[in-house]
Order: C-alpha cells, then sequence, then structure tokens
C-alpha cells in the first residue's frame, strides 16, 4: 500500500489523464451506438466495429494496464539503479503513453457520436510527437532492460548503448517530422509511409549497434 500512495502521489496528473479517457467514454455512453467504429482502413474508412461497452472500456483498460507495468518495470530490472538517472526522461514517457491512448479513445468517442475527421491524420499527428518526444529523449536513456534500444550489442556494452542512443535520437526526431507531414497526405498514404518510417528508424540502430559493438574489437 505504501508504494501505491507514493506512486499516485508521484502521477497523480497522469492518474488523471488515463481516467479522463474513461470518464469521457461513461459520459457520452447514453448517445454512443450499439455498434462503434474501432479501426479504420488504408482509405481511412471504417472496416472495424466493437460493442459500446468493449469501445468505453478496452483502451482505458489497456492504458491502466500500461502504467501499472511502467510504473512497476524499474522495480524489477536488475540495473534498477539506473533509473534514477534518466528519472525525468522515464516519467516523461508514462506521461506519453498515457496521453497518447486517452487521445485515441477521445478521438473514437467523438468520432461514435457524429464528429467527423481524419483519423489517418489524427493518428500521424499523434504518433509523429511520440517519436518526436521519444527522440528527444533517447540520448538520456541510461542502460537498461526494459527501456530504450535493447540488441544483443547495447546490452552487451554500455559504451554500444551510449553510442547506439546518441546515433538514434535525432533519427528518431527526424522520422517523426516525416509522419507528421504525411497528415497532410491522403490516407492511403499514411500506413505504409508510417510503417515504412519506423521500420527504418528501429533497423539503423540495430545496425548500429553491430557495427560499434564490433568496431570496440569485440
Amino acid at each position: 500500500m505504501k508504494a501505491v500512495r507514493k506512486a499516485v502521489r508521484k502521477d497523480w496528473y497522469i492518474i488523471i489523464i488515463i481516467a479522463a479517457g474513461l470518464v469521457l467514454g461513461l459520459l457520452l455512453y447514453a448517445r454512443l451506438p450499439s455498434q462503434i467504429v474501432t479501426h479504420w482502413n488504408v482509405e481511412g474508412m471504417p472496416d472495424g466495429y466493437s460493442s459500446r461497452l468493449s469501445g468505453v472500456l478496452s483502451i482505458p483498460l489497456m492504458n491502466i494496464a500500461l502504467y501499472i507495468l511502467f510504473t512497476f518495470l524499474p522495480h524489477i530490472d536488475p540495473k534498477k539503479s539506473n533509473y534514477g538517472k534518466f528519472a525525468g526522461s522515464y516519467q516523461i514517457l508514462k506521461l506519453l503513453i498515457a496521453s497518447f491512448m486517452s487521445v485515441i479513445q477521445a478521438a473514437i468517442m467523438a468520432f461514435a457520436v457524429g464528429l467527423k475527421f481524419s483519423m489517418a491524420a489524427l493518428t500521424c499527428i499523434c504518433v509523429s510527437l511520440v517519436f518526436i518526444i521519444i527522440g528527444n529523449m533517447m540520448g538520456r536513456f541510461r542502460f537498461n532492460y526494459f527501456v530504450g534500444i535493447k540488441t544483443p550489442w547495447t546490452l552487451a556494452s554500455e559504451e554500444v548503448w551510449r553510442k547506439t542512443h546518441r546515433m538514434a535520437a535525432p533519427l528518431w526526431t527526424a522520422g517523426g517530422i516525416l509522419i507528421f507531414i504525411l497528415a497532410f497526405f491522403p490516407p492511403k498514404f499514411t500506413v505504409a509511409g508510417i510503417i515504412s518510417i519506423a521500420i527504418l528508424i528501429s533497423a539503423v540502430p540495430v545496425v548500429y549497434s553491430y557495427a560499434a559493438y564490433r568496431k570496440l574489437g569485440n
């Protein structure tokens, strides 16, 4: 209980953001149709539906689960002492995840009650902000087993870890900017664009970490 109270005092604003997504759905529940759009195809057209109850509860429950997971991961990490070295960035990461999930929940609820907008564009903007913010924090991530770019080579050498994250930071930021630009393109380009950029900015650091590890003479 002491750990729970400490988490609540520290993360009260994150908890409010998570709760807001659930409260919004409950307030709108009576106005929601029996089936809610929860998925859009590459053309930006609805192609997946959930029941009203599932639409209201699914994302908030996932948000709660992710919050609990990221709150307790540092306590089970063998490198738990390193989390204090990037505590501010880790807190921002938790806030970012909670905010992203709640914004998507709010968008689904808004669409369900009749507001019309491009979900593809909104998704691009949200994903771009996630990548840009993580990119700006990545160079501050310290060696650990749960957060950051974890390859056999970054986990084998703290120097490779540092070099890889410093290299990846501007790459992720640039990727986020490119995804933001995709918001102004037709929806059919956004999915392929996001996937392509995500693969690129994930694959390059993996290759780089291997090269950096070999360069150290390993």
